[in-house]
């Protein structure tokens, strides 16, 4: 053997061992990883959840000021009764949209079976991950 291909044997064998003592720590890692993110998938559902609820408040709110301010007046004007208040109307409509998408994300990611499977057996959301990516 030369002694260029005596070199790249004595670094591959240091390769191999370097791997062979630091395999489970580094599967270990990965498996950690893979439940912090899941983890942070239900965080972000939760704080979706106390936003939904935080946003019904408000929209009930603004809906009962809309008809407090409304109990004077006559309930057979043009346009119906919550056009004279158009900023009450903009307000409930923009909350009540953040909260429709709100609401999504967190059923999905509160809900989502996957999350909860990386959280507690990690090797089977990897195994799962690796089929999906081989099927498509």
């Amino acid at each position: 053997m030369s002694d260029l291909q005596t070199k790249l044997v004595e670094v591959i064998t240091q390769l191999q061992s370097i791997v062979k003592d630091n395999a489970a720590d580094a599967v270990n890692f990965g498996l950690g990883a893979i439940r912090i993110d899941a983890i942070g998938n239900i965080v972000i559902g939760l704080v979706c959840v106390v936003s939904s609820i935080i946003g019904a408040i408000v929209i009930k709110k603004l809906i009962a000021r809309v008809h407090k301010m409304m109990e004077g007046k006559s309930k057979h004007s043009f346009g119906g009764e919550f056009s004279d208040y158009p900023e009450y109307v903009i307000s409930i409509i923009i909350i009540s949209v953040i909260l429709a998408i709100a609401s999504i994300c967190a059923i999905c990611a509160v809900l989502g079976t996957w999350n909860w499977v990386a959280i507690f057996q990690p090797k089977l959301w990897l195994a799962h991950q690796i089929l999906a990516k081989a099927v498509s």
